[in-house]
């Protein structure tokens, strides 16, 4: 009996230290997005970050990413501006709390050194396919992701159109995980 005790807790041990499951540590991540208005950019962040990862470089195969950050939680350094992305017209957070990114699959570095997302991403109850490149730099208890990718608001029903305002969005991450 006392063996099987201590197999089983060595198995535990192994699982333990081998495990690729990873969760974010939202205070030392970051998602942030730029847009052109009336010539100028706009920055603001997004907060609210959770999800899963399974990441392993030698298993890509077997890897995912699914994140999350609610969209109540839009950050631009206006308050009226805040409270109007977030009403029907733009994230309509009341409606569409949650903006998801999940892959598909997770590519192996190419000569840049940056893996590739390929997955898609759920904003105001309208998924559409994304694929961009990013770095995964390995922490003490996890690691860092970063990278950029741009979409179109209006692929997402945010916003009208507007002769002021870009439709291309680029969304900047810094996202550090730790096993979970």
């Amino acid at each position: 009996m006392k063996q099987l005790l201590l197999s089983l807790g060595f198995l535990l041990l192994t699982c333990s230290l081998f495990s690729q499951h990873f969760v974010p540590v939202p205070k030392s991540s970051a998602v942030n997005f730029h847009i052109k208005n009336f010539g100028l950019t706009t920055d603001g962040n997004f907060g609210g970050l959770k999800g899963e990862v399974y990441f392993n470089p030698k298993d890509l195969e077997n890897a995912s990413i699914e994140m999350s950050v609610e969209a109540n939680t839009v950050f631009t350094k206006n308050r009226k501006r805040d409270e109007h992305l977030m009403d029907e017209e733009f994230f309509y957070a009341e409606k569409y709390p949650t903006i998801y990114i999940t892959s598909n699959s997770i590519t192996a570095p190419k000569e840049n050194g940056l893996y590739t997302f390929d997955g898609s991403i759920l904003m105001r109850g309208i998924t559409k396919k994304i694929q961009f490149e990013f770095s995964a730099k390995p922490q003490t208890m996890g690691y860092l992701f970063e990278g950029s990718f741009k979409i179109n608001r209006k692929d997402f029903g945010v916003g009208r159109s507007y002769i002021t305002m870009s439709e291309e969005v680029k969304v900047d991450f810094s996202i550090s995980v730790t096993r979970n």
